[in-house]
């Protein structure tokens, strides 16, 4: 009987957790970003700096998305850091 209980709350736990992305996970998104700046010619450095942010961005979207975690939680979360004095 017990197994059968620990079986049962462990899935019930186990479906509602949900895991955080790490910091090694954001580091390949950092990496694209940082190829697509050197291969950036130096008259391009604006359209380049924009290219290099949107990519990083997408990356970092999928990462959570991956993972389950709500975007509007995290841009709350963003939007916070933002507004708090520096």
């Amino acid at each position: 009987m017990k197994i059968i209980l620990l079986v049962f709350v462990s899935g019930v736990f186990s479906s509602s957790i949900y895991a955080s992305a790490t910091a090694n996970e954001f580091s390949s998104c950092k990496k694209k970003a940082a190829f697509e700046m050197a291969q950036c010619p130096d008259s391009k450095t604006e359209e380049c700096i924009a290219k290099s942010k949107e990519k990083r961005e997408a990356c970092y979207q999928r990462i959570i998305e991956r993972h389950g975690l709500k975007p509007a939680r995290i841009q709350a979360k963003k939007d916070k850091k933002e507004q708090a004095p520096r």
